[in-house]
């Protein structure tokens, strides 16, 4: 505050303005000018009591908080829109010397962020996921941090994990999915927010498929194709696969080099064999085989043999052919069927199905077989070809011409003129003589 002295001379009036001394003291709470407070949160009002002074003027203070001077009396008063730490100053005009300012800090922390959790990574089935954290840690409120992780099973009514208020969380085995979010509270009082959930998807259990292809085939012959029936379940639907096969129907297994399809279809068998399909569920979340099947080899067929019961006859005369034994392999049953050679041809014997057949009158050698026929299907099998030699027909040759003799003479030795053939080439002679 100005006083006006008047000072009176012969020529003139002077005016000499004397100022008073200032002061300016702090009447909020101590330590109030000093002061932190959340972004968006009212400061604690910082208030001074002033002496002679007509005004003042503020510097340094954050966007929304104002100063005001008014009959001696100062308030700093308002709500901060900026994060930061300010410096601020009050300056008294309109007097002079004494305490003409006041300066404080007011620190305002930034808004808090809850930060955002890192993408959970999917897994398998009664397993525990990797340590859940932050992948932008939380920010602003001061930089002091609680942490209360919450999870839910439909990404609502969340629960509170018991224990779980550091910055990281790992659960146990799960054994469905489940939401997790956390609670982040600012410790200097800048209120909490809660980070957006993040989702740990449990892949349901895995299951093995089954697979279908038994068969009964021949030997040295190539089964039906195998495939899968049901295809596996659960995991995180991604499959390989592996056929396996063994000699019996408890192992060893040993893998067919090659084959990771859903079908499979072996190449001729000589012996019977057993077939499963190894699974195996993408992730690692979890292998099993099939069950079993079996694809059963008969033995190779081995034919009836056939005998004579008379290797060589006379022309124009019969004999018969007949079963020696009976045929194995395949499933053991099976049926015969004779044939004969003609012309280089083997032909079926019409109606010739028993173990005996008779050959009727022959005129030429012939050649008989016995066919086996497999009831399975099995290829037909044959016996060793049996020779019915026929002789070819008798013929008695001729007698040489005899010369006439002398009474009571002999004659000169009677012989063939033309030797006998056919009849097998061995012939047994009886001569005989007649008078007349």
């Amino acid at each position: 505050m100005k006083k006006a002295f008047f000072v009176f001379s012969f020529f003139f009036i002077k005016i000499i303005y004397v100022y008073a001394q200032c002061n300016i003291a702090l009447t909020s709470v101590p330590g109030s000018s000093n002061q932190a407070v959340c972004q968006g949160t009212s400061i604690s009002n910082i208030t001074y009591s002033t002496i002679s002074a007509t005004n003042a003027s503020f510097s340094g203070l954050p966007t929304g908080v104002v100063g005001t001077w008014s009959s001696n009396l100062i308030n700093i008063s308002g709500t901060p829109v900026v994060s930061g730490v300010f410096n601020f100053m009050v300056t008294l005009t309109g007097c002079t010397g004494g305490v003409n300012s006041a300066s404080g800090t007011i620190t305002v922390y930034s808004q808090l962020n809850s930060g955002v959790l890192r993408s959970f990574s999917n897994i398998c089935y009664d397993t525990s996921p990797d340590t859940l954290r932050f992948d932008i840690a939380p920010t602003g409120g001061g930089g002091s941090y609680g942490y209360q992780w919450q999870d839910s099973i439909v990404g609502g009514n969340w629960t509170d994990v018991a224990g779980a208020t550091s910055s990281s969380y790992r659960p146990g085995n799960l054994q469905q999915t489940r939401f997790y979010r956390v609670r982040v509270q600012s410790l200097l009082g800048c209120g909490f927010l809660f980070t957006p959930s993040s989702r740990v998807l449990v892949y349901l259990p895995f299951s093995v498929g089954s697979i279908v292809g038994a068969d009964t085939v021949c030997y040295n012959t190539r089964p039906d194709t195998m495939r899968i029936l049901n295809l596996p379940t659960g995991g995180d639907l991604s499959y390989s696969y592996q056929w396996l096969e063994s000699l019996s129907g408890n192992g060893p297994w040993a893998p067919v080099v090659g084959q990771t399809g859903t079908t499979y279809r072996p190449g001729n068998l000589l012996a019977s064999r057993y077939y499963r399909l190894l699974m195996r569920s993408g992730s690692s979340c979890g292998v099993d085989s099939s069950n079993v099947v079996m694809v059963r080899a008969w033995l190779d067929v081995v034919p009836a043999q056939a005998g004579s019961n008379s290797p060589s006859i006379c022309y124009d005369s019969s004999t018969y052919v007949y079963r020696l034994s009976g045929a194995s392999g395949s499933d053991g049953n099976f049926s015969y069927q004779w044939q004969r050679k003609q012309s280089g041809i083997w032909t079926n014997v019409s109606g010739a199905t028993s173990d005996t057949f008779y050959t009727g009158s022959l005129q030429q050698t012939t050649q008989y077989r016995l066919r086996t026929i497999s009831a399975f299907g099995c290829s037909d099998k044959f016996s060793d070809s049996v020779v019915v030699q026929v002789y070819t027909q008798l013929n008695s040759g001729v007698l040489r011409s005899f010369s006439n003799i002398c009474y009571d003479t002999s004659p000169d030795t009677l012989r063939f003129d033309i030797a006998p053939t056919g009849g097998g080439g061995s012939y047994g002679y009886q001569w005989q003589d007649s008078i007349v």
